[in-house]
């Protein structure tokens, strides 16, 4: 079991309005908060940048910026009295020391997870988190993160449109920007940029998690122990309304699916159950922001995992076993959460 040390932001802590801030102000305040991560490894390793979400030093960032490392990675603090910065990642990580900041959560479906900094006598610095409620298309922000190695880079956009689970912006970013913050003009957290879309001929496209996914992240964890990738099923207490608990059921069900899935031998096999998991994925994510019923999701979920189950069958390869077993272990952990839901 994992825990999380209290307190973490939640979205009681989110403030409206406020006086809109020059982009210098913007950088100034912010900057301090946001970190540059390094996992190092056979070549260049791997960067990312994270941002500071808690005065203990809890780090929110993408998962897929620490999915190479098992446990611990380098992270670097902003110094605000350094004007210029190396031009190379490589000459900024010999000229620096980094702290140890150990992995706590990583959840691969949100691609969202928590680095826990070393404790120290003085707080860290934070970001505020924003108010996403109030975030319109064409309203201007901000990123700061590390492209392409390219420390602690301040560029601006715009938001594009409000997805469903996502905030598209015309905001330029690059490798190295992933887990780093999306900021309104009051240099507050609105997104945790995580990817791009470009077209050969056409513009790029970069996409942020709102802050409201990452705040229900944060309180998933708050404060009580987490339930770990043990192949035991959960215990389900009754309760008339077990959507979070059906939402951590769902996640570890697919995470271990998806585990198992990179493992099968037989490539065509895995790209049919690859569509399935997305469709699970997807309903997994109306799971948290509740439009969809238990009742209304249980059997849409037991389809896609009847087509699993059936990929798996017309396999017959030795990965099927494992993956077949998990579907079944899954399909209980539905019927356990419809009976609590009665």
């Amino acid at each position: 079991m994992l825990s999380v040390a209290s307190p973490t932001p939640t979205l009681a802590t989110v403030k409206k309005g406020g006086k809109l801030l020059k982009k210098e102000a913007v950088f100034a305040k912010a900057a301090p908060a946001t970190v540059l991560i390094v996992i190092p490894g056979q070549g260049k390793g791997s960067i990312g940048s994270g941002v500071i979400i808690d005065a203990s030093g809890l780090i929110l960032t993408n998962a897929h910026v620490v999915e190479s490392s098992t446990d611990k990675v380098q992270v670097f603090l902003y110094n605000p009295k350094e004007r210029t910065l190396a031009s190379s990642i490589g000459e900024y990580v010999r000229t620096h020391t980094p702290l140890v900041g150990k992995i706590v959560k990583s959840d691969a479906l949100l691609d969202l997870a928590l680095v826990q900094l070393p404790t120290k006598e003085s707080s860290y610095p934070t970001i505020e988190l924003g108010d996403i409620d109030s975030l319109q298309i064409g309203q201007d922000v901000v990123a700061i993160g590390n492209p392409l190695g390219l420390t602690w880079t301040f560029t601006t956009g715009t938001v594009s449109a409000l997805r469903n689970d996502r905030i598209q912006t015309d905001t330029p970013l690059n490798h190295g920007n992933s887990g780093g913050p999306l900021l309104d003009l009051h240099a507050r957290l609105v997104g945790i940029n995580t990817s791009i879309r470009r077209d050969s001929q056409g513009p790029v496209f970069g996409f942020a998690i709102p802050v409201t996914q990452a705040a229900r992240f944060l309180q998933r964890f708050r404060g009580h122990s987490v339930p770990t990738d043990s192949d035991g099923p959960p215990a389900l207490p009754l309760t008339k309304n077990p959507m979070p608990l059906l939402a951590i059921v769902v996640r570890q069900d697919l995470e271990r699916l998806r585990k198992l899935n990179k493992e099968r031998p037989n490539r065509q096999a895995e790209s049919a159950v690859q569509g399935a998991l997305a469709e699970v994925e997807h309903l997994s994510d109306r799971i948290l922001s509740e439009d969809l019923t238990v009742g209304q999701l249980i059997p849409r979920f037991l389809i896609q995992l009847g087509l699993i189950s059936q990929h798996n069958r017309g396999a017959r390869d030795a990965a099927e076993q494992p993956v077949q077993q998990q579907v079944e272990k899954a399909v209980e952990h539905l019927k356990q959460i419809a009976d609590a839901a009665r």
